[in-house]
């Protein structure tokens, strides 16, 4: 969804649209705002990874 909106402000910027510097910069907030969120689901599945593995072992030894 992302890549569509992306590719379609692309095509107005390169058809002249008159507001392509507005749509540009748009475009550009997109794109960071979704690289951080990306980075920032990658960091909580680790921090989740990390969680369950801890209280996996923890289970495992109380259960021993």
């Amino acid at each position: 969804m992302i890549d569509r909106v992306l590719n379609t402000g692309s095509g107005l910027i390169a058809n002249k649209h008159f507001a392509a510097p507005d749509i540009k910069h748009k475009m550009d907030e997109l794109s960071n705002d979704w690289d951080e969120l990306m980075m920032q689901a990658a960091n909580r599945r680790n921090k989740l990874d990390a969680s369950m593995a801890k209280h996996t072992v923890r289970f495992w030894y109380d259960y021993l």
